[in-house]
């Protein structure tokens, strides 16, 4: 095995430590009493009840509609955002107009968008992939303008030189330039997506994750809630492991 992937599993193997380490220290934190059960759960409780749900099969159209989702959201924000976070960091006067409303709209909390969004769109799916796609495409477009904004003008100059017109321009130079960050955009937005989606079946929904949170709290068990919350960390975590496979597979790409 190569130091480079030696590294990387070491670095999995901490990862791996330190979440076991972290449940431990919670399982015994409940199990002597410093911390009460009725408020937090337990690892062990949350386990119980997680296993109790996939064997009655209660959870599993919840967990397909909660991802399904999360996914449209996601895609729609990187087929919008992407190629327009590249045309903002070309061009200075669109970037001056649209700065601000989206700073706005980024420091405004998902829980506040719920009922616009609903009374817009309305109570079905569509909603909550709207709000997935908000909390998501910000962060898509703020990094990504970034990164093409800061397209070297050495690289500008030799396209030219080799006679590329502006679109070889923008899909041979910039594009690629800006992808990185565009990806790196997007392990932001996993988690605001999710979290936006989760907000939005909380509220305004019959089916996936969030409703169960609902039922968690309604009926104040804590091992469901700690259930929910380590099931869709482990989910995200995933998602963001994926993102950085792909950041690591155009790593040829990046600048020195």
């Amino acid at each position: 095995m190569s130091n480079k992937g030696s590294r990387r599993v070491g670095r999995l193997l901490l990862g791996a430590g330190g979440l076991v380490g972290f449940l431990a220290l919670w399982q015994l934190l409940v199990s002597v009493g410093l911390v009460d059960r009725g408020l937090i759960g337990s690892p062990i409780g949350a386990y119980q009840e997680g296993g109790r749900l996939f064997d009655e099969g209660k959870i599993w159209a919840d967990i397909a509609v909660t991802f399904r989702t999360l996914g449209i959201g996601l895609a729609l924000s990187l087929l919008v955002g992407a190629p327009l976070s590249v045309i903002l960091g070309r061009w200075r006067a669109g970037w001056n107009a649209v700065e601000l409303p989206l700073l706005m709209l980024n420091a405004t909390p998902t829980v506040a968008l719920v009922i616009p969004i609903i009374m817009i769109i309305g109570i079905g799916p569509n909603s909550k992939v709207a709000l997935a796609f908000i909390g998501a495409v910000i962060p898509v477009l703020v990094s990504g303008r970034a990164g093409a904004a800061a397209v070297p003008d050495a690289y500008l100059r030799a396209a030219r030189v080799y006679g590329a017109s502006r679109l070889d321009i923008f899909l041979k130079v910039v594009l690629p330039h800006s992808l990185l960050a565009v990806l790196s955009g997007t392990r932001l937005g996993v988690g605001r997506a999710l979290t936006a989606v989760l907000v939005g079946e909380m509220y305004a929904t019959q089916r996936g994750l969030g409703l169960w949170i609902s039922r968690g709290q309604n009926g104040m068990n804590a091992d469901l809630l700690a259930f929910i919350t380590l099931f869709v960390a482990a989910a995200g975590a995933c998602l963001i492991g994926a993102v950085n496979l792909l950041d690591r597979s155009f790593a040829g790409w990046r600048t020195p």
